[in-house]
């Protein structure tokens, strides 16, 4: 399994010799840029010393751990905004039960910097008295946001952004797909591993990114019920794709059945799975809506760069060449960069709760008007 975490060869190798040398800390601080693997890594982990074949990948011990079944292994996120103290008592409740089956328990704490101060007070606790057999990997984009005391519980691992020209490697050799395909995933995904991976492996992130491409392109042409339509169109495939999740979800309580141990355990897994699927939903709802909006300010972007320097290798879009260098030769300069304004205000207004076509709607009739 070691081989999914793409880029962090040096962590890797100091993970393995942690274990091949027994000398396991009872508390870890994965830190570095979202997207870069630490949630993957810190998984892989758990399975590499719990698995009896050092993390096979494919054996029931692993795909519990991967897929947040496995009683030992708790990953766990913020609820809502933050990382509450209820959270954290809930889990200080549990760490001195015994494993149900694996040599050690796991708990990975994602996003520690949103914990409150009470409830990272609470961690610090914990992890100054820590149960024996019992691993803590605290996961974080924002190592300022942690007490300096928590901090220092921990043996630090730092994460860092994976080049460029590493990423365009690893998605040739990982997937075979061209030169040309590497290099414009590695660009739509601002070097993040994790964002260039949902281009390699989905069909839908590349149909959606199409679908708003040709939206934005259009917009200068269309009248007040095309822009109508074209919102209604953005929030039925954001619905559509939860519709997927949904499914997925669905079939995971079904598999979660067949690996409970006993009733509470199953009550345990059930509770677990519904706060998980309801956190997943709403999180790629804000997440299709994100990604659609940073599509628009891409294309007016392009749009500046070819006003002001004309060097298409400093596109974002490059696949989209030709019909950026002609919008670009009817619009200003000052009018892309208030429609990059108008996009941002958008994005603010969907940080609240807003109606999404709503949103969206007044959005594209304000870019209507800039021509």
């Amino acid at each position: 399994m070691w081989d999914l975490i793409m880029g962090q060869e040096e962590i890797v190798s100091q993970l393995k010799k942690v274990i091949d040398t027994g000398e396991i800390s009872h508390a870890y601080l994965f830190f570095g840029p979202p997207g870069v693997g630490k949630r993957l890594t810190a998984k892989v982990f758990a399975s590499a010393v719990n698995c009896l074949q050092g993390g096979c990948g494919v054996c029931p011990i692993c795909h519990r751990i991967q897929n947040d079944l496995h009683p030992d292994v708790v990953y766990a996120e913020p609820e809502g905004n933050f990382f509450t103290i209820g959270q954290v008592r809930e889990l200080q409740k549990e760490v001195n039960l015994k494993p149900f089956e694996a040599p050690r328990k796991f708990y990975i704490l994602d996003d520690v910097h949103r914990m409150t101060a009470e409830a990272a007070n609470a961690l610090l606790k914990t992890l100054e008295e820590p149960p024996p057999q019992v691993v803590f990997i605290l996961l974080t984009s924002n190592l300022d946001g942690l007490l300096s005391t928590v901090v220092s519980r921990c043996r630090a691992v730092r994460f860092r952004p994976v080049s460029s020209s590493s990423l365009i490697d690893l998605l040739i050799s990982k997937y075979q797909i061209s030169e040309a395909d590497a290099k414009l995933y590695t660009r739509l995904s601002g070097g993040v591993p994790t964002k260039a991976l949902e281009f390699a492996e989905s069909e839908t992130k590349l149909a959606q990114r199409k679908m708003v491409l040709s939206i934005v392109e259009k917009i200068p042409r269309w009248e007040s019920f095309d822009l109508a339509d074209a919102a209604e169109q953005m929030v039925a495939e954001t619905k559509r794709s939860l519709e997927d999740i949904k499914k997925e979800q669905k079939d995971e309580q079904e598999e979660a059945k067949e690996y409970t141990l006993n009733s509470a355990h199953a009550n345990r897994i059930k509770s677990l799975l519904n706060r998980k699927h309801k956190r997943r939903l709403n999180r790629e709802e804000h997440r299709d809506y994100a990604e659609m909006l940073a599509i628009f300010s891409s294309w007016y972007r392009d749009l500046m760069v070819l006003k002001e320097t004309s060097n298409p290798k400093l596109l974002v879009n490059t696949d989209w060449f030709d019909l950026l260098k002609r919008h670009s030769e009817e619009i200003p300069a000052a009018k892309a960069q208030e429609a990059i304004q108008i996009v941002q205000r958008t994005e603010e207004r969907f940080r609240f709760n807003v109606n999404p076509q709503l949103a969206l709607e007044t959005m594209l009739f304000e870019l209507k008007s800039l021509n």
